[in-house]
């Protein structure tokens, strides 16, 4: 299965998809099973993909790295054919990330 899809804002937002229980402070040290992980960038409208993943539930985290409130509309597309792939640098070599404070679950 691939997954993908865009996320349109006008701060800096950071774009994941975990597998398994990801808490804060895992997050910020991002040690999470990321099966993507985007990290805040300024390209709108953002389009992040993953290649080959198995069934099962994941987490969709978006994190707002600016001061200001912000809205977001997103798109998931899940498919057993091919998706288009999107070039995107693998979880691990993304290097340090700006941390988070608080995470809202909805």
């Amino acid at each position: 299965m691939k997954s993908h899809g865009p996320v349109d804002a006008s701060s800096p937002i950071g774009v994941y998809v975990t597998s398994g229980s990801c808490r804060l402070d895992q997050f910020n040290a991002r040690t999470c099973n990321f099966v993507i992980r985007s990290e805040p960038s300024t390209v709108k409208p953002r389009k992040v993909s993953a290649p080959n993943v198995a069934a099962g539930t994941y987490a969709l985290s978006l994190a707002n790295f600016a001061a200001q409130d912000e809205s977001v509309a997103t798109q998931v597309i899940s498919s057993s054919a091919s998706c288009a792939p999107l070039s995107a640098a693998p979880p691990t070599a993304q290097g340090s990330a700006p941390t988070v404070s608080r995470m809202v679950r909805r």
